[in-house]
């Protein structure tokens, strides 16, 4: 019969606690990995449910960046098409700042750019036929005329102030009549001003009423102003002009 000295059963037994560690060990990581893989319960109805996770992507492990909210700019307005005669239309497109002039059969005969006046739109209103003549008014003061026949600039072009012609329209017979908003840095260099063009020159100029709609009837000038309470038609005196003069 074998003895089996105390140093012998001690070192054994420590043999066999290193291998229960080593299993409890292999065990543990077993589980967390099991863990890992598993998905995160959410509760649904008072319920609990499995949700199979995400596959972790190159995206999903850095989001993209945010991209910066587009600047506010000027509201660009829709221009109506003007009937120049039967067989003429006149497009304005304010988002580029071009005329086009179509003919009876939908032909563009010719095209105008604004570009080279002025890299933002500026063309608020409905251009002004007079004559042979084609006005067209706008932001920073901007006032052009062009042939009709060909699209042509015979005039105008550049920035010529901080103001605005708001309205337009034709005049008797060889005139423009329009309203310009100044925008001044002081309430004196500021105002709402009423004026006469023949081409490119200006013969007559009047204050009128800020916020006023300018309206001709039956030959007469109306500033026409809309309120809570109605609305009210002051009529504006005819200008007197000097065709031999001008005030520009």
């Amino acid at each position: 019969m074998k003895h089996i000295t105390p140093g012998a059963g001690r070192i054994a037994w420590r043999l066999a606690l290193m291998f229960i560690t080593f299993l409890a060990g292999a065990f543990l990581v077993a589980l967390v990995s099991a863990l890992g893989e598993a998905s995160v319960p959410s509760t649904v109805e008072g319920k609990v449910r499995l949700v199979a996770p995400a596959p972790a992507t190159a995206d999903s492990e850095m989001p993209p960046p945010t991209p910066p909210a587009p600047e506010t700019s000027t509201p660009v307005p829709e221009i109506a098409p003007l009937v120049v005669s039967k067989n003429r239309l006149l497009l304005t497109d304010a988002a580029s700042s071009r005329l086009y002039m179509l003919d009876g059969e939908g032909r563009v005969v010719w095209q105008w750019s604004g570009e080279s006046i002025s890299v933002e739109p500026f063309i608020i209103n409905q251009p002004v036929v007079v004559g042979d003549t084609i006005h067209v008014f706008g932001r920073d003061m901007i006032h052009a005329t062009l042939d009709a026949a060909t699209g042509r600039q015979r005039s105008g072009g550049g920035s010529y102030g901080s103001g605005e012609f708001t309205q337009a329209t034709k005049y008797k017979d060889e005139f423009c009549l329009v309203v310009l908003d100044v925008k001044g840095r002081h309430e004196s260099a500021a105002g709402t001003f009423l004026q006469v063009y023949k081409g490119q020159e200006m013969y007559w100029q009047d204050e009128f009423p800020r916020g006023a709609q300018l309206r001709l009837w039956r030959g007469k000038i109306y500033a026409v102003t809309f309120g809570a309470v109605g609305v009210e038609m002051k009529e504006i005196a005819e200008p007197e002009m000097d065709t031999e003069k001008c005030c520009c």
